[in-house]
């Protein structure tokens, strides 16, 4: 029997090629940060005195990994009332903080509690594109400075490098960066919806006792194994909020 489950839509990560032996494996910065989004739509409706109101919408989400200069963002795309994807204008990340956690039980997702504030101070950059798998952008500000080069991970190359069983997810709701354990359940290469392209399920106690598993805002959540990233948490079972789909590194931001 199918499970239902459910998108996160903003409650709510540069894929490299073949390289040379002699070339250095790009490396990325695991995110797992709480992230303020806001953007603006192309799309405006029009008022009766004629002023045009253009579509707009914010949320929490999680950053899913940098480089130097970029940033990778949710695993899946903004989108309209209509179920399109949000024509951008212009949007916005902002470094948030979590106000509280609503775990997640059977039948009921939870949620991250973030706060927003768009502040020079805490801004980190425009998003550029808005994409199925993602929304990614150029770094700014304080957090581009702030990166730890020691913790720069390998993005996995292919496929292949992901494999079923043992794994962790990084995440910051314990407001500092902290590995949590997960299996990967399912792996599916050829699925056209790239979104759910693993199963994944949380067996980390200390999450589950703080979560209850995935909840929303969660969405862009990295997902590390053998030493790489290989993809992002995009969504979570409804009915059974230890397990989600996630989307493999490969096709993030695509």
């Amino acid at each position: 029997m199918k499970q239902k489950v459910m998108v996160f839509v903003l409650s709510l990560l540069l894929l490299f090629g073949s390289q040379s032996a002699a070339q250095a494996a790009e490396k990325v910065y695991p995110g797992g940060q709480p992230i303020g989004i806001y953007v603006q739509s192309d799309r405006y409706d029009v008022l009766a005195n004629g002023e045009k109101v253009f579509k707009n919408c914010q949320g929490i989400g999680t950053l899913t990994y940098t480089t130097e200069d970029d940033y990778v963002a949710l695993g899946h795309g903004i989108y309209d009332e209509k179920g399109q994807l949000f024509s951008l204008s212009r949007g916005d990340v902002y470094q948030s903080s979590l106000l509280s956690i609503i775990k997640g039980k059977k039948g009921t997702p939870g949620e991250l509690v973030g706060s927003m504030e768009e502040s020079p101070s805490l801004y980190m950059g425009s998003i550029m594109g808005n994409t199925v798998h993602g929304i990614y952008g150029e770094l700014r500000g304080t957090f581009q400075q702030n990166q730890k080069k020691e913790s720069a991970v390998p993005l996995a190359e292919s496929y292949a490098e992901v494999h079923r069983g043992a794994a962790v997810i990084r995440s910051w709701i314990s407001g500092v960066p902290k590995d949590y354990h997960i299996q990967i359940l399912k792996t599916d290469t050829e699925m056209q919806n790239k979104e759910k392209g693993m199963v994944i399920r949380i067996t980390d106690q200390e999450l589950l006792k703080e979560t209850g598993g995935i909840v929303q805002g969660m969405s862009g959540t990295p997902i590390l194994q053998d030493g790489r990233l290989v993809g992002a948490v995009t969504h979570v079972f409804v009915q059974d909020p230890t397990k989600g789909y996630a989307v493999y590194a490969m096709d993030l931001a695509k």
